[in-house]
């Protein structure tokens, strides 16, 4: 090999990959707009990525016909909207859409592998609208790792989109989300592998985690599996982020209110704090301002509080705002008007 050819595969190797985050969101409806949805809290979400991460590339991939209105959020924290169509829509349409089979949810890891071969960034990082972090997500911890890298939840992931290891991954998996959506035996086994109580095929909804686990057992050295301290719910130690997947947010007949958890939680709250303005709070948390503010924040790491919360149930998981008002209560009416 010739100076000037070996000088260029050195350098090959030595350069770093450029990391891009993507979130992937959907609308039902248009009655909200995209900044203050609080069960698809992506702009919070973004602002704590942004306040702990000021450069990194974040593109939101708004899929299908529904659009929404962000204000100036995007330009306020340098992130792209970018519409985008279901890529298992286009071939899969009916099977997707069948009430017994599927939801949207399951285009996902197509929608974001797809539009990730349109960037100049090969580090994909896929973060849910519902993940707040609390640190930098950089340097990831199985940086350099040419398996597709993820846990049992499909709320974070990452990979090298040039890598032929995490590609393979990426088809096996969507093979088996394909045939999950025409074949009741393999939709079946799915749930079968999950222990999910689906009360019958009528109600059995193929989604992204059953299909993942079903892959884990079949092929287990198919990815790298991430830590519960990089992809972290309630309970681990020390993790970067938060993904509350396993919360209920209740509060006036409303469910899934994901969006309240950075406004009470001390970690969160200084963070969005830092890059977020009063005004920004009051387009955001419209119409919730006032009530949150009445209510005493409580922090990540206080024992008592999760002592509450694992006290505190509804539908069988663990109730967020119970907890909160239950162990920290109100503040003095004077303080918030």
């Amino acid at each position: 090999m010739c100076s000037a050819s070996l000088g260029f595969f050195c350098w090959m190797i030595d350069t770093p990959m450029k990391p891009a985050v993507i979130y992937h969101v959907f609308w039902r409806d248009n009655g909200r707009d995209a900044y203050n949805d609080m069960q698809v809290p992506v702009v919070l979400a973004i602002s704590t990525l942004r306040a702990v991460n000021p450069t990194i590339p974040i593109y939101v991939l708004e899929c299908g016909q529904v659009r929404r209105e962000w204000s100036h959020f995007p330009e306020k924290l340098h992130f792209s909207v970018v519409y985008a169509d279901f890529e298992l829509e286009k071939k899969h349409h009916a099977a997707l859409h069948s009430a017994s089979k599927s939801s949207v949810v399951c285009s996902r890891l197509s929608d974001v592998n797809e539009f990730a071969k349109q960037i100049p960034e090969d580090l994909i990082i896929y973060s849910d609208a519902d993940v707040f972090w609390l640190r930098d997500p950089l340097p990831l911890d199985c940086a350099g790792e040419k398996r597709f890298c993820l846990n049992n939840n499909t709320g974070f992931f990452y990979y090298d989109k040039n890598s032929s290891e995490a590609n393979w991954f990426l088809d096996v998996f969507q093979s088996y989300l394909i045939t999950s959506l025409y074949n009741d035996d393999f939709c079946r086994r799915a749930h079968k592998i999950n222990r999910w109580d689906t009360g019958g095929m009528e109600r059995q909804r193929m989604w992204l985690e059953p299909c993942l686990q079903m892959v884990y057992k079949d092929i287990p050295d198919c990815c790298c599996s991430i830590s519960k301290k990089e992809h972290g719910f309630w309970g681990c130690e020390d993790p970067k982020m938060f993904h509350p997947a396993g919360l209920n947010v209740e509060w006036d007949g409303c469910y899934h209110l994901r969006g309240f958890i950075p406004f009470l939680m001390l970690e969160f709250y200084h963070l969005v704090e830092s890059v977020l303005s009063e005004s920004d709070f009051k387009l955001i948390y419209r119409g919730y301002l006032r009530f949150l503010r009445s209510v005493k924040k409580v922090s990540f790491h206080d024992k008592l509080f999760n002592i509450a919360l694992s006290k505190s149930k509804s539908g069988g998981k663990p109730e967020f705002m119970s907890a909160v008002i239950k162990h920290g209560g109100f503040l003095p009416r004077i303080t918030f008007l």
